[in-house]
């Protein structure tokens, strides 16, 4: 019987040592440079510029059939501090954003006095959704609200005298 147990213990480590080099090579697969997190965004980067020089080539073949610009719709990008009466500091501009085009998100970190900004959400009370540089895509007016977590120093504490 204790053979047995013997045997099965190794089989147990064996299969953990086998499973954590299988965990190691597939996170690796993902997340080297070559990976398939960086070429999806690779993908992504190319598909954008490809949708914006595809875009320039319409524009100028509408141009030189009708010889005029076509109309361009816009829509604002707007930041919102959701910081009440605070102050807030280094709050990016309004960005306008051409339709079919994506745009950058400004790559301003907004501060407040006792707060960390922590990203952008789509709500006062919403998710974090967006993180400064992060690219804008859809084809509507947005407001981004700045979300903020408490920052604690340590001067927030007492000292506590543990002779009583």
């Amino acid at each position: 019987m204790k053979e047995n147990k013997g045997i099965t213990l190794i089989a147990l480590v064996i299969t953990i040592v086998v499973l954590v080099i299988i965990s190691g090579i597939s996170i690796s697969i993902i997340m080297n440079n070559d990976g398939i997190a960086n070429k999806a965004k690779a993908g992504t980067q190319n598909y954008q510029n490809a949708t914006v020089e595809e875009q320039k080539i319409l524009n100028q073949l509408y141009t030189d059939n009708f010889g005029e610009q076509p109309i361009i719709i816009t829509y604002n990008v707007t930041y919102n501090a959701n910081a009440g009466e605070s102050v807030v500091s280094n709050m990016p501009n309004t960005q306008i954003k051409n339709e079919s085009e994506s745009v950058l998100l400004e790559n301003k970190i907004p501060t407040r006095d006792g707060y960390k900004f922590i990203g952008w959400a789509t709500s006062n009370n919403g998710d974090v959704v967006y993180q400064p540089g992060d690219t804008y895509t859809e084809n509507s007016e947005i407001t981004l609200f700045a979300k903020w977590i408490p920052q604690i120093s340590f001067d927030d504490f007492k000292q506590i005298d543990p002779t009583g």
